[in-house]
């Protein structure tokens, strides 16, 4: 590890942050960001409540059967209940009934304007906010540094991540090893920093909070050389990103899948990357995926991963490096960005989707009280 490489990778990196278009673009994303998060906060507290008054109502609905919506995908649901409502059913009416008596049900019911209002205000802030990131990709990002991150990605070294071109890659002075000895540098400072936002969440769920215990538990174990554990530990949030990407839309338009391998998840992720408004997510997609499949599958890579998992001590790959483990850590950071940017939009199609339907459906119902 060369100091004197570190330390130019260092200034040449703050060079890049504090040039004027750079450091405009990423304080516009920052104060977007600390926008959307607080509107997405309250449009949650808020279903929360509406959530835990809802399934207090109905347990108090005794001696009644309605049918499982567990049968039905999400959207079927919806149909259903629009359904009846449209015919003024008896199950409708029961219904009704019952929103009318039960006070947990009232004061739910009170709350639903309030809840359609916080959650549009939260969508609107988020495409201001993708708009911000967009234009920065688009704006920022140059067709050389875009050929110089593949490059990179070829060698397992993944910046996609990246907002702004924040990494003096186009220096012909600094090698692909000087970023990764950059990163690792003073007890993997510069991968802490990468790491901050995710591991600093104000309020992680339970299994967010795991999540980000075995992130800063590698980091840990990269920093003591302890780079099996290490891996073992990334290779287990990987799978379960890759996992959580893939399960975005499901039981919404058609029955749940259940995919069985990475493969399979994959193909699914190529139809979702399809289908988003993120500048070079396909391209980006396609090159990370590939060094993920490299990885899963021993093949043409540094680091078997079977190996690792089962403890295969006759593997030629099983003594891995701390640059491999900062690899898998860029790896993970990809996965993270393209799968929030995936479930947060999947989240607001789907919830928006639901909005227009019960709109259209009361317009009909409009339509027939005026005939």
């Amino acid at each position: 590890m060369d100091i004197n490489k570190i330390i130019y990778f260092i200034q040449r990196a703050n060079e890049l942050q504090n040039k004027p278009n750079s450091k405009k673009a990423f304080e516009e994303q920052i104060k977007q960001s600390k926008i959307t998060r607080e509107k997405m906060d309250a449009y949650y507290d808020l279903l929360d409540k509406v959530i835990d008054l809802y399934q207090v109502g109905v347990e108090k609905i005794k001696g009644k059967e309605f049918e499982d919506s567990k049968k039905f995908i999400k959207i079927e649901v919806l149909y259903n209940a629009i359904s009846d409502k449209m015919n003024n059913t008896e199950k409708y009416k029961e219904y009704s009934k019952y929103l009318m008596e039960i006070p947990e049900l009232v004061e739910a019911g009170k709350f639903e304007q309030e809840l359609e209002e916080k959650f549009f205000d939260y969508a609107l802030s988020q495409l201001k906010l993708d708009d911000a990131i967009n234009n920065t990709k688009n704006n920022l990002f140059s067709k050389e540094y875009l050929q110089k991150m593949d490059e990179y990605a070829e060698a397992g070294i993944l910046l996609y991540f990246l907002e702004t071109p924040d990494f003096p890659i186009l220096d012909e002075k600094i090698t692909k090893e000087d970023l990764l000895d950059a990163l690792l540098f003073k007890e993997c400072s510069g991968i802490k920093i990468l790491f901050q936002t995710f591991v600093t969440l104000p309020t992680p769920s339970p299994s967010m909070k795991k999540k980000i215990d075995d992130v800063m538990v590698s980091i840990n174990n990269l920093i003591d050389g302890y780079y099996r554990s290490a891996a073992r530990n990334i290779f287990a949030l990987l799978e379960s990103e890759h996992k959580n990407i893939a399960k975005s839309l499901e039981g919404f338009f058609t029955q749940e899948k259940h995919y069985k391998n990475g493969k399979q998840r994959s193909s699914k992720i190529d139809e979702l990357v399809k289908l988003l408004d993120m500048p070079h997510a396909k391209e980006s997609w396609e090159k990370f995926n590939k060094y993920y499949e490299k990885i899963v599958t021993s093949t043409d890579s540094a680091i078997d991963r079977n190996a690792i998992i089962h403890g295969d001590y006759y593997s030629d790959k099983l003594n891995i490096t701390a640059y491999d483990v900062v690899k898998l850590l860029l790896l993970y950071l990809s996965f993270r960005s393209l799968g929030d940017y995936i479930q947060i939009h999947v989240h607001i199609f789907e919830e928006g989707f639901q909005y227009v339907l019960i709109h259209t459906a009361q317009a009909e119902l409009e339509k027939k009280r005026k005939k």
